[in-house]
């Protein structure tokens, strides 16, 4: 599955807000970090089904979440 870029623009964004490492943003979503690491420095869009749901969902939380 591809990510879209809006998608990989929310993510780096929230981790911004969040100040999150990679490797604590990766624990919180529940992905391997090298994955998300390759999202975002790299621009990696393509990823396994099971990886774009956690992702997209915790996208969803982070904007439908007030915390």
């Amino acid at each position: 599955m591809q990510l879209t870029q809006e998608q990989i623009i929310a993510i780096k964004k929230q981790r911004g807000l969040l100040d999150y490492s990679i490797t604590q943003l990766a624990n919180e979503i529940n992905v391997d970090r090298h994955t998300l690491s390759n999202i975002i420095k790299r621009g990696q869009r393509k990823v396994n089904k099971p990886t774009f749901e956690k992702l997209n969902n915790w996208i969803i939380d982070q904007y439908t979440t007030i915390k």
